[in-house]
């Protein structure tokens, strides 16, 4: 096939049917065909990610095991051309700030995630961002409770984002007043919300 967009298409119900193999092989076609365009590199990662190579690895019960690791290299290298090709495009920040994160410098992915929920607000990347946040080896709390803000800002009817700020929110700040305020707003449009 010599249509990009067609090979996406088939892209896409290969990753339904979870043969990631094969849904890499119709991206990278893709990315050939269409080296300037950056959707095609961010897909192109997206399914790195997903598609594995046999390897060492590290299993915590067995140690040193070989089986399927992901392809972080060439995701990133994948991501970081989308970005080359479009530096400001928030959905390749995101992925690549996800990315960084998990394999890579967890302080420039943080900086990349920030970055694309600012460009592109969203609850989703708000409760993303500050659950990252909330990881045992980067703790920061404060920014994590911003973050959830944030996100019920976004979505004031989203019980689980509440629980959140406040379980944080007592462990970090203790500021009340700030509390009640995210509190206040999600029982507003709760009580909107039976009373329509």
């Amino acid at each position: 096939a010599t249509d990009a967009g067609y090979l996406e298409r088939l892209a896409a119900r290969y990753q339904r049917l979870q043969r990631y193999d094969a849904a890499l092989t119709m991206r990278q076609r893709a990315a050939e065909l269409e080296p300037h365009n950056p959707v095609r590199h961010l897909a192109l990662g997206r399914a790195l990610q997903r598609a594995s190579s046999t390897g060492l690895r590290r299993d915590p019960i067995a140690g040193l095991t070989t089986g399927p690791q992901p392809r972080t290299e060439e995701a990133r290298a994948a991501l970081t051309r989308a970005a080359e090709l479009a530096p400001k495009n928030p959905a390749i920040l995101h992925e690549l700030g996800r990315l960084e994160f998990d394999h890579g410098d967890l302080h420039k992915g943080l900086a990349l995630l920030e970055a694309a929920v600012e460009q592109r607000p969203s609850a989703a990347w708000h409760i993303d961002v500050a659950k990252r946040f909330r990881k045992p080896h980067v703790l920061q709390l404060e920014k994590a409770l911003e973050h959830y803000e944030k996100a019920l800002q976004l979505d004031p009817r989203h019980d689980q984002i509440l629980r959140h700020i406040i379980t944080i929110g007592c462990r970090a700040v203790s500021d009340w007043p700030r509390l009640w305020r995210s509190a206040e707003l999600y029982e507003n449009h709760r009580s909107r919300a039976t009373r329509e």
